[in-house]
């Protein structure tokens, strides 16, 4: 089955739908990046003889995740991008587009997610920058392990680095500091 008859047959169940677009620097629709997020509303199919799709999105519920992966593809009168798809006047008002795709279009540049994801526009944080300290002395921790072993003579220093946060290990690292040639 085809990605848009999958979308229109979980609308008309009653299901939303939310797609993720991807790949997208190899698609004809330019203006939108790979990793944006959309709920699905509609997808008309037409019944004239240019089998037009019509698919209906709203941004409105991911436009922070959208922004902030948005590249500049939009040119201006230099001919540098730096404009992204929000920053446009066709970026509309209400968060809602519709555009005119293709069954392989879809099928090569547009993903079915299952749920709906954890990070709908969450409500903004407020702290100062004394709490974001505490918080971060309180939970973020760097354990450092320096070790020595002699080869044939020389004696190699290593330095062992873990940062956790929480607990939980975010980031390793060993790196080789010195190889020193002991003489007798």
């Amino acid at each position: 089955m085809s990605r848009l008859k999958e979308i229109k047959e979980k609308l008309q169940s009653g299901k939303q739908v939310y797609i993720r677009f991807y790949d997208m620097e190899k698609s004809y629709l330019e203006e939108f990046d790979s990793g944006f997020i959309a709920q699905v509303s509609d997808v008309h199919f037409s019944k004239d003889e240019d089998d037009r799709i019509d698919m209906f999105i709203d941004w409105s519920e991911f436009t922070d995740h959208n922004r902030k992966i948005s590249i500049p593809s939009f040119y201006d009168e230099t001919g540098k991008p730096t404009q992204t798809f929000f920053e446009q006047k066709y970026y509309p008002a209400n968060h809602k587009s519709e555009f005119c795709i293709d069954e392989n279009e879809a099928n090569e540049h547009i993903a079915i997610m299952e749920d709906a994801p954890d990070f709908k526009n969450p409500p903004k944080m407020t702290f100062t920058k004394e709490d974001l300290f505490k918080m971060l002395k309180e939970n973020l921790k760097i354990d450092t392990t320096i070790r020595t072993t002699m080869d044939r003579g020389h004696l190699r220093i290593t330095a062992e680095t873990t940062l956790l946060f929480n607990g939980e290990e975010i980031c390793y690292d060993s790196d080789f500091d010195a190889s020193i040639q002991i003489k007798d």
